[in-house]
């Protein structure tokens, strides 16, 4: 199944790319696969940051209480209050 899809997109790219509506649908295409690739860059680098600050900065504490810590929730046990 694989090889028969290769094959099949390997001869109607160029016809598709000839077209006008096929140029652009393949350019939009493009264009979100560009934006999900960034998003999920920056996702990652997010993650990796919060990380990096919980191990610098929290370790005392365990991860999911750095992470509600982050949100602004507060747990009865502690003497600070919720956001």
């Amino acid at each position: 199944n694989g090889i028969l899809q290769r094959e099949y997109l390997n001869i109607m790219r160029p016809v598709v790319e000839r077209t006008k509506d096929g140029h652009e649908a393949l350019q939009s295409h493009l264009e979100l696969v560009k934006k999900l690739r960034k998003a999920a860059k920056e996702e990652t680098n997010r993650k990796y940051a919060l990380f990096d600050e919980y191990m610098e900065s929290h370790s005392d504490i365990t991860f999911a209480e750095f992470m509600d810590m982050k949100k602004g929730i507060v747990k009865k046990n502690s003497k600070q209050t919720t956001k």
